[in-house]
């Protein structure tokens, strides 16, 4: 009985891919910034 009426403490509501994807977009962005401020840096 205590296995029905068990329910998830919290649901994100997102598969993992799409988890992976917003990750690995937010690294790309990040590393584009990096390489932005250095080469302004260097001017």
């Amino acid at each position: 009985m205590t296995q029905e009426t068990r329910q998830p403490l919290s649901h994100l509501g997102l598969r993992v891919e799409s988890l992976n994807v917003s990750v690995a977009s937010g690294v790309c962005l990040f590393e584009a910034v990096r390489q932005r401020a250095a080469a302004l840096a260097k001017k």
